[in-house]
């Protein structure tokens, strides 16, 4: 609008002049005298006074205005649009966010084109509440999970690791009920193979044994799994028994997971040496210190107990060269609330599940 304001004073100009040369005759204009320049001198001041009576008009002040809030309108639309998610203030971020503002180039330029900015997920405790109800979920009707984690070539890396959400966490299918019978009989023949806790452990075991029994199971399968007018049971419509909420003992907790769920559960927490020290958290070890592990994937658990990641991992070629840095680093940095999945696979020459002899 401003640019418009300036053309109509433009168009006035050049009216003025086109009158002025209008009034000159052809002699005048190649040989012009005395009396002609000054009759052309005042007729050029009389056309910029014009000019300034048209400054002061209202509307010459809207136009100008307009034009520039117009001006700035499209300049904003050229800035890029960043979306940021909540989070809580710590001191850590506060230093960031005093870092980012000290260094001008951490913010785009106005004139700059739009950037696609990605803002980073929040995780945080209120994740393992947050549960999505099957109330219709039928049990006869679901087939078994299908994982067909194959590629045409074979690459020495972590496996096919990818954020998901809770609705992935507990998969139910209609052998629930013949797997429960199986996983029972085992924990009470294979005991000292299925199932071990650490006392470093216990708190980590009945933490998950309290969200188990307490939130996920009833709220994601309501239909098989209900809390007591009590409050203190859940009952298992499945098996038709009754289930304490709250737990002691860590094994008896892994014992009655393992009764009740088709899950295997292993349990890393750090290294008392790594906690000892005075290494950064992306340093940290861990170690299985716990575990109800009914059918284990390629080897012994019981023998694995106590032992680090790559200790566990030992017998994989290539794996202190390749994956051992990539693992630590991967606990280390996992934060709370997030939950990952990773597909694997591996070939077994007995048709036994819990072939422990016979394994790593």
């Amino acid at each position: 609008m401003a640019i418009a304001f300036c053309s109509v004073c433009s168009v006035y100009q050049f009216m003025g002049l086109s009158s002025l040369l209008n009034d000159t005759t052809a002699a005048e204009l190649v040989d012009p005298t005395p009396y002609v320049l000054d009759k052309t001198l005042s007729t050029v001041i009389e056309l910029i006074m014009d000019q300034m009576n048209l400054i002061k008009e209202p509307l010459a002040w809207i136009l100008l205005l307009l034009g520039i809030i117009v001006y700035i309108f499209f300049q904003r639309l050229r800035l890029p649009r960043t979306i940021s998610a909540p989070h809580s203030y710590s001191p850590k971020s506060h230093i960031t966010a005093l870092t980012k503002a000290s260094n001008p180039r951490s913010f785009p330029s106005p004139f700059s084109s739009p950037t696609k900015q990605k803002a980073e997920a929040i995780y945080s405790e209120a994740a393992y509440d947050n549960i999505i109800p099957l109330p219709n979920f039928s049990l006869d009707t679901e087939p078994p999970l299908k994982l067909r984690p194959f590629k045409p070539k074979f690459h020495m890396t972590m496996g096919t690791v990818s954020a998901t959400t809770y609705k992935d966490f507990e998969p139910m299918d209609n052998t629930y009920g013949e797997r429960l019978q199986i996983r029972t009989n085992l924990i009470e023949k294979e005991r000292y193979e299925v199932l071990a806790c650490n006392p470093d452990a216990v708190p980590a075991v009945l933490e998950l044994y309290e969200w188990l029994m307490g939130t996920y199971l009833p709220r994601r399968f309501p239909n098989l799994y209900s809390i007591t007018e009590s409050g203190h049971h859940m009952r298992n419509h499945v098996t038709d028994t009754l289930i304490p909420l709250h737990m002691t003992n860590g094994e008896e907790a892994l014992e009655i997971l393992g009764s009740n769920i088709d899950t295997e559960f292993l349990l890393l927490t750090p290294s008392p040496s790594s906690e000892a020290s005075s290494v950064t958290t992306t340093e940290t070890k861990y170690l299985l210190s716990a575990f109800i592990n009914c059918f284990p994937s390629g080897f012994n658990t019981r023998s694995k107990l106590n032992q680090l990641l790559a200790a566990i991992h030992a017998p994989v070629p290539g794996y202190t060269a390749k994956l051992e840095k990539s693992m630590d680093r991967f606990f280390a940095k996992l934060p709370v609330g997030k939950i990952v999945k990773r597909s694997n696979w591996s070939i077994s020459t007995n048709g036994s599940c819990s072939a422990w002899k016979e394994i790593i």
